[in-house]
């Protein structure tokens, strides 16, 4: 039988999510996405961004403000470069912020890769919008743009209960499998940058720590 493991530490991972979404610090609602969007170049035609009428619940998509005539149509929305998540993006915004190129550097092989250096790039910048943090990174479009992003109903963020509902379906294993992947890179960050003075302080620690695991 398959080790199942508890995802506590997964769940600690986003307590500083859950932190920012309820004390409002890391939150903003969608409805200033367009200012957000026209002060730094981003150009939406024909389309707007907010919840589908009817399914409010579901959250935000991109919905068509205007009828659209196929391949008639310009780009219906241009993103300047300087914007976009990418490796590359990162390793230039961490030429200028010592912070998140001390912490790229000492996830080291990880740090190189697209995912892990986005990964660290989100935490970080997550981490720069709580109120208690000072003098941690540089402030950039993107920290806040992740104020307008939706909360994550995944499969890897259900409870124990919620995962008992997955029995007899092949999700089941999936699930499990991306938990330990999970827990795996999790342990990795962890361990690679906890010797981190500003991480040690705002992440892993057991009293204040935004990440530590929960008692």
């Amino acid at each position: 039988m398959p080790v199942e493991i508890k995802p506590l530490h997964l769940l600690a991972a986003s307590m500083l999510i859950r932190r920012g979404r309820t004390e409002g610090w890391l939150r903003e609602p969608i409805e200033g996405l367009p200012t957000w969007a026209n002060f730094h170049g981003v150009k939406f035609n024909g389309i707007k961004v907010g919840p589908l009428p009817g399914f409010e619940e579901r959250g935000s998509t991109v919905i068509a403000s205007r009828e659209l005539i196929g391949e008639e149509e310009e780009p219906l929305m241009t993103i300047p470069k300087d914007l976009i998540l990418s490796k590359q993006n990162i390793e230039l915004m961490a030429k200028s912020d010592q912070h998140l190129r001390e912490l790229l550097q000492a996830l080291d092989d990880f740090g190189r890769t697209t995912r892990g250096a986005v990964l660290a790039f989100l935490l970080m910048q997550a981490t720069i919008c709580c109120p208690d943090v000072k003098d941690i990174g540089v402030h950039t479009p993107l920290t806040e743009y992740i104020k307008y992003l939706p909360d994550e109903l995944l499969p890897t963020f259900w409870s124990e209960e919620e995962h008992e509902l997955l029995e007899g379906t092949t999700l089941r294993s999936a699930v499990r499998a991306k938990m330990n992947s999970l827990l795996r890179e999790f342990e990795l960050f962890r361990t690679a940058t906890e010797s981190i003075t500003w991480c040690a302080k705002h992440w892993w620690d057991e009293e204040v720590g935004l990440v530590s695991e929960p008692p």
